[in-house]
């Protein structure tokens, strides 16, 4: 866990797509000069996108999707869409409605692949959230460096864990890790 992390607000951890570009020093002009023109957001879990659409519903850019998200990234490649920003929280472990499996650890790296074909030629970051145990920062890193580093050199990758801090001690629960691409 990195030390001197600040915490950005105080809405129970809630963050408005203001506080989370702020955060990732993204002027909030970019909207207005064309730079991102959607955000896309999906997950598998309804209520994710309906607790996500009630908490973000001041921003007309964000769109929420319940899809599978290989087959959209496949979908937005066919249709020649591209992105300057990717964030991930893919699940550990799920069940397709047809019964297909997903294991982070299984599909992690095509899932990764695959977002590289729908990254803009000049894209601003790219990051991914893991709390599969016992999948470590250092395994994280070394796939982040021979996908996205590996197209995008002119780019430096960090990763971490990430965790809770424990009220009245010095002690962070460990949680999962992050890996982020980020160009220079």
């Amino acid at each position: 866990m990195k030390q001197g992390t600040k915490k950005i607000n105080d809405n129970n951890g809630i963050w408005t797509l203001a506080e989370t570009m702020k955060a990732e020093g993204i002027d909030d002009k970019a909207f207005e000069v064309g730079s991102f023109h959607d955000i896309q957001g999906f997950d598998l879990k309804y209520a994710g996108v309906i607790l996500g659409k009630s908490i973000i519903k001041e921003n007309n850019h964000i769109r929420f999707i319940v899809d599978d998200c290989i087959k959209f990234v496949q979908r937005e490649k066919r249709r020649g869409h591209t992105y300057d920003v990717i964030i991930m929280d893919p699940p550990s472990y799920g069940r397709g409605p047809s019964g297909e499996v997903w294991k982070f650890e299984d599909k992690i790296i095509g899932l990764i692949e695959n977002c590289m074909e729908i990254l803009s030629d000049n894209p601003l970051f790219f990051q991914v959230n893991s709390y599969t145990t016992g999948f470590s920062k250092s395994v994280l890193e070394n796939v982040l460096k021979q996908t996205v580093l590996k197209k995008f050199p002119k780019g430096q990758v960090d990763c971490d864990e990430i965790g809770l801090p424990i009220e009245n001690t010095n002690l962070v629960l460990p949680c999962g890790v992050y890996g982020r691409w980020e160009s220079k």
